[in-house]
């Protein structure tokens, strides 16, 4: 693909994240002004022609846009189908049947990733670090045989930190009944026990694919005297005032060059292992002896020119030029 070259971009995006008042995305409004799929529209209106298209749930409607006007390439930002993110694994099977080119991992890569249990399986497989995890059904008897105290529980296909807050972590099977309660009412059907890693967290992004692959510095999340136990709970990653709010910040990774480069090492074997492209975002936590964990892999992870895209995830990098990468990693992969 020449770089210069304008394309027709279609963003398609959840219709809860639409408004029939701004259907360009053109910041009319309040609440297409302060959302992900905006800034990124924005972004990629600087080189390209861009249609904006919302997901109602139904197929139908996407592919006949898609026979009026065949894009370029789909800016993919669907993130669940009929609310649940199991069915996120549709919409790329639909544009692969179409043969339409698409920003991130095809439903083999985001079944991979978002399912926590599997995607552990997988890292482990590979020789990758990563927490103990098992799969706990939610209903029937709450067994806790063979867990590793202390636990952390999620839902199994949650985003995120979905029903994630400090009281989750638990160091006897005492509450586990309660949580896995508290999960299935929040409409998940299954959960995950994984062991926790007390210590320092740690995000990395990636761009790119193969050999043209990008691993960003590593960023250490900071946590104050407000968040918690010193994980990313619900509340944190939805807050408006990140850092004033709950003194949570990041910085870049204060630890030797070995240290920075084992965790980029690590980013990379895992967004390869899981099948992924074009963008994604590990977190991991890393134990007092210094040994690293993988605890969760985001792809098609929150895009936002702030400090709430993750926390400063792509660096100080300019965001149209981290659009623009993602644009260009999808268009010359085969």
């Amino acid at each position: 693909m020449a770089r210069n070259k304008k394309l027709h971009i279609d963003v398609i995006m959840n219709a809860d994240a639409y408004s029939d008042k701004d259907p360009d995305y053109r910041g009319l409004t309040r609440g297409t002004s302060d959302n992900m799929e905006f800034y990124v529209s924005q972004a990629l209106r600087k080189k390209h022609e861009v249609r904006i298209i919302p997901f109602h749930d139904r197929p139908e409607p996407l592919m006949d846009a898609f026979a009026r006007t065949r894009p370029d390439l789909v800016f993919n930002m669907v993130q669940y189908f009929q609310n649940d993110r199991r069915g996120e694994i549709l919409i790329p099977a639909m544009l692969d049947l179409l043969n339409i080119r698409y920003t991130g991992p095809s439903s083999y890569g985001i079944m991979l990733t978002n399912d926590k249990k599997l995607c552990k399986d997988v890292l482990r497989q590979h020789g990758l670090p990563v927490p103990e995890c098992t799969e706990l059904p939610l209903n029937g008897r709450a067994n806790s045989d063979g867990l590793r105290f202390p636990s952390i529980i999620k839902p199994n296909f949650g985003g995120t930190s979905d029903c994630i807050n400090a009281n989750n972590i638990i160091h006897s099977a005492d509450r586990l009944k309660k949580l896995l309660q508290k999960i299935g009412r929040a409409g998940y059907a299954s959960a995950v026990a994984e062991s926790f890693i007390a210590g320092r967290e740690i995000t990395v992004a990636l761009v790119g694919n193969g050999k043209n692959l990008h691993v960003y510095g590593p960023r250490e999340v900071v946590f104050g005297t407000s968040s918690g136990n010193g994980i990313m709970t619900e509340r944190i990653k939805s807050g408006r005032k990140l850092g004033r709010q709950f003194r949570v910040f990041s910085q870049p990774l204060k630890k030797p060059a070995a240290c920075v480069t084992e965790v980029k090492d690590l980013a990379a074997h895992a967004f390869t292992a899981l099948k992924l492209r074009d963008y994604a975002r590990l977190d991991m936590r890393m134990d007092a002896e210094g040994k690293l964990y993988i605890i969760d892999v985001n792809c098609n992870c929150n895009l936002r020119p702030s400090t709430r895209s993750f926390l400063k995830q792509f660096g100080n990098e300019a965001f149209e030029k981290t659009i623009g990468k993602i644009v260009n990693a999808a268009m010359v992969r085969k």
